[in-house]
C-alpha cells in the first residue's frame, strides 16, 4: 500500500486506527477499480455511525487520574505524544503504580490547532 499525503480528520471514527486502516483498504480498492466513490462514502457513514454509537455507550468509569513524570514529548503538527516514567493511574475500576514507561499518542483537530486572530478593543 502507497502511503499519500495525511488526509484531514473529519470525525474521531475518522481519525481512530481502524479509521485510518479503513481509509486505506478503501482507498486501494478504489484506486484498483474494485469500488466505486459512492460505495465508499456508504461504507464510511455506516462505520461513522457505528463509532459515534459505541462512543456513547462507555461509561464514565473511563475518565482517570494520571500522575507521573514527562521524560519526552513532541507535538509536531496535529500529533501528539508524551512518554511518562514513574506513572500512576487512578480510575474507578482499576488502578496501576509505578508503570515504568506510559506512552499516551493523540491527534488534534486541525480547527483546534489553527491560529485564531484577536481583536484587541481600546476604550
Amino acid at each position: 500500500m502507497e502511503s499519500g499525503p495525511a488526509a484531514e480528520v473529519t470525525s474521531p471514527a475518522r481519525g481512530s486506527s481502524l479509521g485510518q486502516c479503513l481509509d486505506s483498504v478503501l482507498q486501494d480498492l478504489q484506486s484498483e477499480g474494485r469500488l466505486q466513490a459512492e460505495a465508499r462514502d456508504l461504507v464510511f457513514n455506516a462505520f461513522e455511525e457505528a463509532f459515534a454509537e459505541e462512543l456513547a455507550q462507555l461509561p464514565r468509569f473511563w475518565e482517570l487520574k494520571l500522575q507521573g513524570k514527562i521524560q519526552t514529548y513532541n507535538l509536531a503538527g496535529h500529533e501528539r505524544m508524551f512518554s511518562i516514567t514513574k506513572a500512576s493511574i487512578h480510575a474507578q475500576a482499576a488502578a496501576f503504580h509505578d508503570l515504568h514507561c506510559l506512552r499516551i499518542t493523540g491527534r488534534v483537530s486541525p480547527s483546534a490547532t489553527a491560529k485564531r486572530r484577536r481583536t484587541i478593543r481600546r476604550p
